[in-house]
């Protein structure tokens, strides 16, 4: 290692080199405070302090030994703010595996038939005390994300079955009220709606509602259409619920590529309905549309005694909205859209 004290205790050091290490020292100040590591923020906000005083404490004309003493004291300052950001990270990460391991253990406690999905998470609990680097936490999250999309699916089938049973009750108890009272007048009940039925409804309500409200302002807002396209092909392979894994696994991107601020609404069996505001004329947010339905999208649906990673496949239109402008003219575009689509399905 090439060190630089003898240069600057030497009496017959150039005014040249004094200037060069003088910048030198400067510039790696100046690194240090940009560019660590952001952990604990007192701990972040402090290292930034102290590298900033160091600086200007050199002034324009230090002598040799006050360089000596600011590169120390920086490499001091920088050794201890790594053994913070250390204990910091891995304090963090211990957080991390404990929710993991809360995770586990209340699936664990709530399902009666998840033992799979239960395997599943205590698997990704223990894999996360061996990751180091980036690329395994992001395999991690890809194995918890589908492992959830699985218990998802799980718990709506049992809300299905609860529903049907309770329907083979009341089937039961009225035919049992026939034989011992005779016949009573027919009625006809509607079905009842699933959870996702009623869901979808309501939320269609509310996007109506959304878009109505932003006719009455000056502001740039446009309704989006997103249509998952298949889902009839699907569902007929996989099962009445597979779809409904395609949509949620589709809702779960999107809210990773909108902004929190954007309305986001169910608004049939095939389409999601974003609300969103830009500042930007319709090509550009044509093309942010474009980039937030342009990356692989998946989604893991379970398929007899295996799973299947199936292809999402998104077809959009984005419909401005503009002060003046019926909303039924917006609502009857958006349903032709979304019905052309699936009916082409």
């Amino acid at each position: 290692m090439i060190s630089w004290k003898q240069y600057l205790r030497s009496e017959e050091k150039p005014a040249a080199m004094v200037d060069a290490l003088l910048k030198t020292v400067h510039l790696l100040l100046e690194a240090l405070r940009l560019h660590a590591v952001e952990g604990d923020q007192f701990e972040y906000e402090k290292f930034q302090a102290d590298m900033q005083k160091l600086h200007d404490s050199l002034g324009e004309r230090p002598t040799s030994a006050e360089i000596l003493v600011t590169t120390g004291a920086a490499i001091k300052g920088v050794e201890e703010y790594n053994r913070h950001a250390s204990r910091f990270l891995k304090q963090q990460g211990l957080e991390y595996q404990a929710m993991m391991g809360m995770l586990a253990e209340a699936v664990a406690t709530i399902s009666k038939g998840s033992e799979d999905t239960v395997t599943r998470l205590q698997t990704i609990e223990k894999q996360i005390e061996r990751t180091a680097v980036i690329e395994d936490i992001r395999l991690l999250k890809a194995k918890l994300g589908d492992c959830l999309g699985a218990l998802r699916q799980e718990s709506r089938l049992q809300q299905e079955g609860t529903a049907k049973t309770i329907r083979s009750v009341r089937k039961e108890i009225d035919q049992s009220k026939e034989r011992l009272v005779g016949p009573v007048a027919e009625r006809t009940e509607p079905p009842e709606p699933t959870i996702d039925s009623v869901r979808g409804s309501n939320e269609r309500q509310e996007a109506i509602a959304a878009i109505t409200q932003s006719l009455d302002g000056e502001r740039h807002v446009f309704a989006v259409a997103f249509v998952v396209q298949r889902l009839a092909l699907i569902n007929g392979r996989f099962g009445p619920g597979a779809g409904e894994s395609m949509m949620a696994a589709f809702t779960q991107h999107l809210n990773e590529k909108l902004s929190a601020y954007d309305a986001r609404f169910r608004w049939n069996e095939t389409a999601v309905l974003a609300v969103i505001e830009r500042s930007e004329p319709l090509d550009a947010v044509n093309a942010e549309v474009r980039r937030a339905t342009s990356g692989r999208m998946e989604a893991l649906l379970q398929a007899a005694s295996r799973s299947v990673m199936l292809p999402i496949s998104v077809t959009s239109m984005v419909v401005p909205i503009s002060n003046g402008e019926r909303v039924e003219e917006i609502v009857r575009r958006l349903d032709r859209f979304a019905g052309d689509l699936a009916g082409a399905a």
